[in-house]
């Protein structure tokens, strides 16, 4: 059945194409019709193609643009084929081998020729042994990825190169540095970083840093913070975080020198330690000159500096000896110390304390008077033997050390001056007038007397403390082995006595004033 042009028309239920302007509607259902050539001139589109199903009008085939067929399933483009390439637009999947230029795929994915994305391949991580992404010809030779944000490569089943975020392994899948190389390391040039660590520590025979031409010499690790080097496998230079050994692994100081050492000029050090000890007559440090001249150790924690073999001068930690290698004190002189101007110091000590009559200083001209140690923080100044003024850290005594108060005197106290004490009413609070006071005046009585240990018969007057005490404690000192009376505070008792006696005058006089006005009026009324 021939038709010059094929048109898509409507569908039937029975029909699956139908052609308008011709005398075939359609092609039946199970029966073959030969159509020599057959037109759709509508294009469509993915939402609705020229050649549809009857139960799915958005899957079939349409035009996308010229010399292009394209693919649609609900609506969507799913495959645009043309003279030139087939693009797919959805997940693509193959239960077999699929092959890229290659008609006999030897795997899922065979590619013969140049594979570009534009997107991330994801495939599975592999191993060393099956890499990734590998070779036809080794298949164990390729990438692979150990575990996340790692990456893997493998030679002959083996893995030569391990890529981390902050680390490259080689033959190990552990690198703990920048660069971790498990194996011998061979430059034929420079080898420039920042910082290099070997994985082995070496000996003086086999240094872990060495030459080819000489693998005896070099760098090794004796122990940990430790640092040796080898010439000939023989340990020649050492190093400690506080001590440099030469032909020694094991120095005790500084710069351990096993061996003579030999300076054609000056020797410079800011620490220079001597194995030997010296003595006296042969110094450890010493001039070639004069070899009983020098520097010596007489003991533990000491200096001595000799002249000509005898002992000049002694240090200690706390003591300076001339003459003598045992100072018992800060310094320690044996034989005369002259000076001929003022002898001057920040900070004198006397291993003396001195008393009152021998005082630890004084003057050649007069050894009872000076300066002494009563006891510990205290001083005591004495003039001709006797205690004149006591010192203690919260307190001053005269003429005596036994103190009780911030002042202590014993003997009579003469001012030029005025004698005050603060009085101010912003310093105090709580006011009370006292009461009572003529009958408290009533209760105490003044009196003359003489002190007990007063050898010069004096004699006195004033209070008893006991007696004032019970009517007025605030003015009894109670501090001390005995008491003591603020006699000038006894005057704000005298006053309010003194405003009583005024207020009982008062009263008396107006009760005498009735008595004589009652009087007068009596007279003058009499006939």
């Amino acid at each position: 059945m021939l038709a010059s042009t094929l048109r898509l028309a409507q569908w039937s239920s029975n029909t699956a194409a139908a052609a308008s302007n011709s005398a075939y509607t359609g092609v039946s259902g199970g029966q073959t019709s030969n159509i020599q050539n057959a037109y759709i001139r509508e294009s469509g589109t993915a939402a609705a193609p020229s050649v549809a199903f009857s139960n799915s009008a958005n899957c079939g085939m349409f035009l996308p643009g010229s010399n292009q067929l394209g693919l649609t399933a609900g609506g969507f483009a799913a495959v645009t084929l043309s003279n030139r390439s087939t693009t797919v637009n959805s997940n693509l999947f193959c239960m077999g081998n699929l092959g890229v230029g290659n008609s006999n795929p030897a795997a899922r994915l065979h590619v013969s020729g140049t594979a570009w994305a534009s997107n991330v391949m994801a495939i599975s991580q592999g191993t060393a042994s099956a890499p990734a992404f590998s070779w036809t010809a080794s298949s164990n030779t390729g990438l692979f990825m150990p575990s996340t944000n790692q990456i893997g490569f493998a030679v002959g089943g083996s893995n030569v190169l391990f890529l981390m975020s902050n680390a490259v392994g080689i033959n190990t899948l552990n690198p703990t540095s920048a660069l971790d190389v498990v194996g011998t390391v061979r430059a034929t040039g420079s080898v420039l970083s920042s910082n290099v660590r070997a994985t082995l520590s070496g000996t003086a025979v086999t240094p872990a840093f060495s030459w080819t031409s000489s693998s005896n010499t070099g760098m090794f690790l004796p122990s940990t913070n430790q640092i040796g080097f080898a010439v000939g496998g023989s340990n020649v230079l050492f190093l400690m975080s506080n001590a440099v050994g030469i032909n020694t692994l094991n120095p005790t100081n500084a710069l351990d020198v096993v061996g003579t050492v030999s300076a054609t000029g000056s020797m410079l050090g800011s620490n220079v330690r001597s194995a030997s000890s010296g003595t006296s007559s042969t110094p450890a440090f010493s001039w070639a000159s004069s070899t009983s001249t020098g520097m010596f150790l007489p003991a533990s924690n000491k200096i001595g500096f000799a002249a000509g073999g005898s002992n000049v001068l002694c240090l200690t930690s706390n003591a300076v000896g001339i003459n003598t290698a045992t100072p018992a004190n800060a310094l320690d002189v044996v034989g005369t110390v002259s000076a001929t101007g003022s002898a001057m110091a920040s900070n004198v000590r006397l291993l003396s304390s001195g008393t009152v009559s021998a005082p630890a200083v004084s003057w050649s001209s007069s050894t009872n008077t000076g300066l002494f140690l009563p006891s510990n923080n205290q001083v005591g100044f004495a003039v001709a033997g006797c205690n004149v003024l006591f010192l203690t850290s919260n307190a001053m005594g005269i003429n005596t050390s036994n103190l009780s108060h911030t002042l202590e005197v014993s003997g009579t106290i003469s001012a030029s001056g005025t004698v005050t004490q603060l009085s101010d009413s912003n310093l105090k609070s709580d006011f009370n007038i006292i009461p009572d006071c003529l009958a408290k005046l009533d209760s105490i009585h003044g009196y003359s007397f003489q002190f007990i240990n007063d050898l010069s018969a004096t004699r006195h007057v004033g209070v008893i403390a006991q007696e004032i005490q019970t009517v007025l404690p605030e003015v009894v000192d109670t501090q001390g082995p005995f008491l003591s009376v603020a006699y000038g505070n006894i005057s704000a008792l005298l006053i309010n006595a003194l405003k009583e006696l005024k207020e009982l005058h008062v009263q008396d006089k107006a009760h005498l004033q009735e008595q004589i006005d009652d009087l007068y009026s009596r007279l003058t009324v009499v006939p």
